[in-house]
């Protein structure tokens, strides 16, 4: 067919139509089109990172990447490319089927492949993590149950060391997911059951992204700043300065500071996670081990931190830049509050009282009811400038009707 000409066939048709996928794709997948290609006619088989992109992605239950043995480029045709999150969930019942299916202590290539499918797995619980859904409790724990009796079965150091860090990992997802103050002596006991599977599996990044996730527990749940100071410190030790995990320990650290009251302090080292975030390519994230480290991270950390700061001006300047579209939505609600925060400081009070509605409606899609009472509390400050304030008096409104609900 010559290039410009419309397609006279239908094989003509739907060559055209595959290419045309095949660039969204690469785009969405962040790969190139060679490799895509080579992965969905059979030629190659993708690295698990690129497994869980490829199952996510294309809106493919997860199970068929473990047990399809034709070439699948047949899925570019199916619908829908987007997986849905009830959808999403639906699949992940299936891979534990799939997973025992190839899963055999007779051959060290049939065990390497169990390794991916739990990989696989985690990447897309993580995912629904990230989108905000919550009720993931159930299938952790199975795929948890998959690790241990993979663990108690297997011999090779290698892949025991896999596991450890898909058993971390698990616990760490279990983790996150708990978003009840009520409930941090369980959070406590998940985020150090996932620094001894981390220790255990010997990669030293991840122990040092554990011990910076009981830090950050520390810091938000019980406001001690001083054992998140030490916990930071230590975790400091096992990483690689200048990786994202260091990047990520050091808005921590600008956090720990902020509610220290060491405005310097906290200003350094945001500096140098700036500096960090821009050796990441242009929109990566890195979240290798659950930081969401980038440069949107960055500036709603560093929001949040000088608002506690004491410096709103710096904070609002970064806050109003963010893309919220390259941000996890679990993490919407936070940043939409501190957003208002902002601008309630900054006088722009329909703009903080919109970001403020935003919010609520964010944290209640989302489980995350702890932030709304925060609304109370903005509203009350802005009642003192002005007992008659209408911004004030709609927040206090919207929150108490979204406390209703729960």
């Amino acid at each position: 067919m010559v290039v410009g000409q419309e397609p006279h066939t239908l094989e003509e048709a739907m060559a055209r139509k595959n290419i045309a996928k095949l660039k969204d794709l690469t785009a969405r997948i962040g790969c190139s089109s060679r490799s895509l290609t080579s992965w969905l006619n059979g030629s190659h088989r993708p690295s698990v990172y690129y497994l869980g992109r490829l199952s996510y992605v294309l809106g493919v239950d997860a199970a068929r990447f473990f047990t399809q043995t034709e070439p699948v480029l047949s899925l570019l045709s199916e619908q829908p490319t987007v997986l849905t999150r009830r959808a999403f969930v639906g699949s992940l019942v299936a891979v534990p089927a799939a997973i025992q299916v190839i899963a055999s202590p007779q051959a060290e290539t049939v065990s390497a492949n169990l390794v991916e499918g739990m990989i696989a797995l985690t990447q897309q619980f993580r995912a629904l993590q990230r989108n905000g859904v919550t009720n993931l409790e159930e299938g952790l724990r199975g795929q948890l149950a998959m690790v241990t009796q993979a663990l108690e079965t297997t011999v090779s150091d290698t892949i025991r060391r896999d596991l450890w860090r898909i058993y971390t990992l698990a616990q760490l997802t279990r983790r996150l997911g708990i978003t009840k103050e009520s409930e941090l002596a369980r959070a406590k006991t998940l985020n150090e059951t996932a620094i001894a599977a981390a220790q255990r599996s010997g990669d030293t990044e991840l122990i040092a992204a554990m011990i910076g996730h009981l830090a950050h527990l520390y810091l938000i749940w019980q406001h001690d700043t001083e054992a998140a100071r030490q916990l930071i410190g230590e975790a400091q030790l096992y990483t690689r300065r200048g990786s994202p995990t260091d990047g990520w320990l050091t808005l921590l650290q600008a956090a720990t500071a902020a509610r220290s009251g060491n405005a310097r302090e906290c200003e350094l080292a945001l500096h140098i996670a700036d500096d960090i975030a821009h050796t990441l390519p242009a929109g990566a994230t890195a979240d290798t081990f659950f930081t969401d480290f980038n440069l949107v991270s960055v500036n709603a950390f560093a929001g949040n931190s000088l608002i506690l700061a004491g410096a709103p001006v710096k904070a609002y300047e970064r806050l109003t830049q963010i893309n919220l579209g390259d941000m996890a939505y679990n993490r919407h609600a936070s940043t939409f509050y501190d957003i208002a925060r902002a601008y309630a400081q900054h006088g722009e009070l329909d703009a903080a009282q919109t970001y403020a509605i935003q919010a609520i409606d964010t944290a209640v899609a989302t489980d995350r009811w702890y932030i709304v009472p925060r609304f109370l509390s903005l509203a009350e400050a802005l009642k003192q400038r002005n007992p008659q304030e209408r911004h004030a008096r709609a927040i206090t409104e919207y929150a108490l009707l979204a406390l209703q609900k729960k």
